[in-house]
C-alpha cells in the first residue's frame, strides 16, 4: 500500500506488459509483508518506532486543527448505546489497579481494612509531642533509620526531594509521654515508616 504522498513504483506504467515477473514479485511481497490495515490485520508499521523527525511533523501538522460540532455529533452518536467493560472503563479513568476504583475503596476503609486497628489514627497526640522532641530523636540516633541505618541525606521522596526521618512511635500508641506513659520513639526512613514490620523495646 502506498503511503499519503509517496508516488507508487509503477506509476506511468501501463497494462500487464510493461509489468515484469520482477516487479510482480516485489509487489507481491510488499502486499504479503504488509497487509491493509484492517480489523483482524495487522498494520504494516506495527512495531516500527517513529524517528524525532516524524514525529515533529505529526506535532506540527496536528497544531492549531480544531474539531467541527458537525465532526463531534458523528463521535457522539457513533459511542451512544456502546457497551463498555468493567476494565476498560477503569483504564480509560486510569484504575489500572481495580482496587484503586472509589466503590473498592469505600469498601475496604475503616474497619473493613486489613489493617484496622481500633481508629487509633483519630486519637490526638500528646501535648509534649513536639518537632524538638521529634530532632531529640533524630539526633540520638545519629540522624540514621533505625532498622536500616540510611543516613537522612539519602532520604529521598519519589520525587527526588531530601526528607526529615520520620519519628515513630513503636507501640502506636499516641498517648506516649502523657499521663506517666514513657516515650517509645526511632526514627524510621520513608521506605520502613510506610512498612508493617513491628519494633520491640526501645524507650527514650
Amino acid at each position: 500500500m502506498c503511503k499519503k504522498g509517496h508516488i507508487p513504483w509503477n506509476k506511468g506504467l501501463k497494462g500487464v506488459q510493461k509489468c515484469s515477473e520482477e516487479n510482480k514479485i516485489k509487489l507481491s511481497k510488499r502486499l504479503k509483508n504488509n497487509p491493509i490495515s484492517k480489523k483482524g490485520k495487522i498494520p504494516w508499521n506495527k512495531g516500527i518506532p517513529r524517528t524525532e523527525e516524524e514525529k515533529k511533523k505529526i506535532s506540527e501538522s496536528e497544531k492549531g486543527k480544531t474539531i467541527s460540532e458537525e465532526h463531534k455529533k458523528k463521535i457522539s452518536n457513533a459511542n451512544k448505546n456502546k457497551i463498555v467493560s468493567e476494565e476498560t472503563k477503569d483504564k480509560m479513568r486510569g484504575y489500572k489497579n481495580p482496587a484503586k476504583r472509589p466503590e473498592v475503596r469505600l469498601k475496604l476503609s475503616g474497619e473493613n481494612h486489613h489493617n484496622w486497628k481500633g481508629g487509633i489514627t483519630d486519637k490526638p497526640y500528646c501535648e509534649k509531642w513536639t518537632e524538638e522532641l521529634r530532632e531529640e530523636v533524630r539526633d540520638k540516633y545519629d540522624r540514621k533509620c533505625y532498622l536500616c541505618g540510611k543516613d537522612e541525606k539519602d532520604n529521598i521522596t519519589k520525587k527526588g526531594k531530601q526528607w526529615k526521618l520520620s519519628v515513630h512511635h513503636i507501640d502506636e500508641d499516641k498517648g506516649q509521654g502523657c499521663d506517666g506513659k514513657p516515650w517509645k520513639l526511632v526514627p524510621l526512613c520513608l521506605h520502613h515508616h510506610n512498612s508493617k514490620i513491628i519494633i520491640k523495646g526501645e524507650t527514650l
